[in-house]
């Protein structure tokens, strides 16, 4: 996966497009507006966070090599990944390592072992840096240090030119190519294997089910379901951190619209908040024995769901979109934290509704990403979305 969140993959025909994500390409140069590829020795991805000092995760299963400090990159972090699938062919192995620079601070030391999707720090803008973003470079292991770089500043100045100029002079562009690969086109590309369904039971949010047994190799991260795409990070996040439901025949079912208790099962779960098994139920549609009574009592208690007149509160109905923000924003950010606004973004976002400040919040923070003008409040959530959404959230818990 990707080291930070982004709006838009990393997509070498449209770079122009994403100027704001991807301000340098690989083996790009400083110059505005030009995003050419393998053309100049630039060797990594220069990526802009969507918040600032937002989240840096590893991009695959390693063991850290260096977590240190220096005037130019200042803090950065290089992570040694063995036996990965090559670039050129997937059934071949090899060693890789990764490396990001000019962060805030260090969360992991030497010889640490990582995990994907395992927080390393924050972003930020240091060393030798003009403005807050993520160097994410990938080394091949024949680099004879990492972060590769592949010119001395001796060898520059013997060049009568600056640092930045040689890079925009190419210089050493050959040894770019030879010792270190596009970061992003290879995460993209990487191709992981689903391991046969087994017999193993494990207890979800809501039942005991059969789910597809996984790999223990560490360094090969499986797809969880068998409907869900090898490269959703959002869905098998929520898988590898045992928060979302699993059926019996080992899919997700993405494209369901999900319950109301689906929806608060997996948002406490994700919350990490503590619920109380023994809370008797008030509803004369969920029983003290039903799984999910714990948690709509402390949905109740806490006043983030509402029930209808006649004291029922029907689980399995469907979750209208912005009900589904509303209860995972208060549940995850609580109520105060969500600023009031007087600004909708869409159409059929009426100014002034109590639920206009959850949809600004949300998609101005990139939290629920909606590409078209509507926002359709009143519309069934669908069970991939409150994935996306949690996924967005991950590092509020």
């Amino acid at each position: 996966m990707y080291p930070i969140k982004t709006k838009k993959p990393y997509d070498s025909n449209n770079l122009s497009a994403t100027a704001n994500i991807y301000t340098t390409v690989y083996l790009g140069n400083y110059m505005n507006w030009d995003f050419r590829e393998m053309v100049w020795s630039h060797p990594w991805v220069d990526m802009i966070p969507q918040t600032p000092n937002d989240s840096v995760v590893s991009c695959l299963w390693g063991s850290v090599v260096t977590a240190w400090t220096n005037a130019s990159n200042w803090n950065y972090i290089v992570i040694k990944h063995s036996w990965v699938p090559d670039m050129t062919d997937p059934n071949i192995k090899t060693t890789l390592y990764s490396c990001y620079l000019h962060l805030s601070e260090l969360s992991v030391k030497a010889w640490d072992n990582v995990s994907e999707w395992q927080i390393i720090w924050k972003t930020w803008n240091t060393g030798n840096s003009t403005w807050e973003h993520l160097h994410f470079q990938i080394d091949k292991e024949s680099a004879p240090f990492h972060p590769y770089w592949p010119f001395t500043f001796k060898e520059a100045q013997d060049a009568w030119v600056g640092f930045f100029d040689a890079v925009n002079k190419w210089l050493n562009l050959d040894n770019w190519i030879k010792y270190t690969i596009n970061p992003l086109h290879y995460l993209d590309a990487i191709k992981y294997r689903w391991i046969e369904t087994s017999t193993t039971t494990v207890a979800s949010v809501s039942t005991t089910t059969t789910v597809a047994s996984v790999s223990d190799d560490p360094i090969v991260q499986p797809s969880y379901f068998l409907d869900v795409w090898i490269d959703d990070d959002a869905i098998n996040y929520l898988a590898k951190a045992w928060i979302t439901k699993w059926y019996p025949n080992g899919t997700f079912r993405w494209e369901n619209n999900i319950s109301r208790v689906e929806l608060l099962a997996m948002t406490f779960t994700f919350a990490k908040t503590q619920v109380d098994s023994n809370s008797p139920s008030v509803f004369s549609d969920v029983l003290n024995t039903d799984w999910f009574c714990k948690y709509v009592m402390k949905a109740k208690k806490e006043s983030i769901v509402s029930w209808y007149p006649d004291w029922t509160f029907k689980p399995n109905n469907p979750v209208t979109r912005i009900e589904a923000l509303a209860i995972i924003l208060n549940a995850v950010l609580w109520k105060a934290n969500i600023p009031n606004v007087s600004w909708s973004l869409f159409a059929d976002v009426e100014n002034g509704s109590w639920y206009e400040k959850y949809v600004y919040h949300a998609t101005s923070n990139w939290i629920f990403e909606v590409t078209w003008s509507k926002f359709s409040p009143n519309s069934p959530m669908k069970r991939k979305e409150v994935a996306e959404i949690l996924y967005n959230l991950r590092d509020k818990v």
